[in-house]
C-alpha cells in the first residue's frame, strides 16, 4: 500500500515570498485548491494508493486530513511543514504517521478488508473476463452467484423434479456423492440440471431445504429410491429453458467432474465460472 506526500513550496502562493522578499501582501497559509485536486488524481490513478497528501509551508495545521469513509485511510489532505529557523513544526505529521502505523497493524479495519477483497476481485495478471449480458439474480455479480450443478440420471427423475419442484441429493453417509444438511450444496442460489448428453435447464432456488427418508420419497412418487436418506432443495422459478441458458454442456460437465468425484455428484460453482 502507498502513501504519497507531494511537497508544494511556491513563493508566489505562500508567505515565503513575504518572508524572503519583504513583499507587503496578505498571503494565505492554506494549501492551494489545485494541489489538493492533484491528490485526488494520485489516489484514484496509482494502484494500491490509500492516501495522498500535500506538504505546504502553512502556519500550523488547520484541518484534519479528509477521510473517504470513517477510518484514517483511504484519505487525502495537507500538512503544514513550514521551514523555520528553529526547525519545522512536524508535530501534526508525526502524529499522523504514528496513527497510520497503528492502522496498518490492525487486522480488523475496513480498509484492510477492502484491500483483501480488491486482491480477490482484481488479481495481478488475470485475464479480462468475458462480457456477460445476463445476471440470473438481479444486482448480484455472476462471480458471487452460487450454482449447484445437479446431475439427472434418468428421464423419470427429470419428470419427478419438474412435477414436485424438488431436486434430490443423497444423504446416506455411506454412499458416494452424499451431502449433509449443512453442506454448501444445500444453500446455493441457482440450480443447473444436466444429464449425460445435454443441459436440461436452470432455476432459481428458494433457499428451502428438506430431508426425506426412503418411505417419504416413495410417497412423493420418486422412482425407485436406492438410498435411505435424501436432502432436497426447492426450485423457485425457471430462469431459462434448456435452449436459452447460454451455457455450454461440455463446460458444465467438465466443471462438475473437476470439482467432485464420482461423476454425477452434486457440485457447487459460480455463474461466472460457467459462463467465463
Amino acid at each position: 500500500m502507498w502513501l504519497h506526500f507531494d511537497a508544494k513550496y511556491k513563493l508566489s502562493d505562500f508567505g515565503l515570498l513575504q518572508d524572503i522578499a519583504g513583499v507587503d501582501k496578505d498571503f494565505s497559509h492554506q494549501p492551494v485548491r489545485d494541489d489538493l485536486l492533484k491528490m485526488h488524481a494520485y489516489l484514484g490513478a496509482i494502484r494500491r494508493t490509500v492516501g495522498s497528501f500535500v506538504l505546504f509551508p502553512g502556519a500550523g495545521q488547520a484541518n484534519d486530513p479528509y477521510r473517504a469513509y470513517t477510518e484514517l485511510l483511504p484519505g487525502l489532505g495537507a500538512f503544514s511543514l513550514r521551514p523555520l529557523s528553529g526547525g519545522p513544526d512536524t508535530q501534526a505529521l508525526n502524529a499522523f504517521l504514528t496513527d497510520v502505523l497503528t492502522h496498518v497493524a490492525s487486522v480488523a479495519t475496513q480498509e484492510r478488508r477492502h484491500r483483501y477483497w480488491e486482491h480477490q476481485i482484481f488479481p495481478a495478471g488475470s485475464p479480462a473476463p468475458v462480457s456477460l449480458g445476463r445476471e440470473p439474480i438481479p444486482g448480484v455479480p455472476p462471480a458471487d452467484t452460487t450454482v449447484l450443478l445437479g446431475f439427472v440420471r434418468m428421464d423419470e427423475q427429470r419428470d419427478w423434479i419438474l412435477r414436485t419442484g424438488l431436486y434430490n441429493m443423497r444423504a446416506d453417509l455411506a454412499r458416494n456423492g452424499s451431502v449433509s444438511v449443512h453442506s454448501q450444496e444445500t444453500s446455493t442460489q441457482l440450480l443447473v440440471l444436466y444429464n449425460t448428453t445435454e443441459i436440461l435447464g436452470d432455476w432459481r432456488l428458494s433457499g428451502i431445504m428438506m430431508t426425506f427418508n426412503r418411505a417419504q420419497m416413495l410417497g412423493l412418487g420418486y422412482p425407485a429410491p436406492r438410498g435411505n436418506a435424501y436432502v432436497c432443495v426447492h426450485l423457485q422459478d425457471r430462469i431459462w429453458d434448456a435452449a436459452g441458458t447460454g451455457l455450454d454442456y461440455a463446460r458444465v460437465r467438465g466443471l462438475a467432474e473437476a470439482i467432485v468425484q464420482p461423476f454425477g455428484s452434486p457440485a457447487v460453482t459460480s455463474w461466472a465460472a460457467l459462463t467465463d
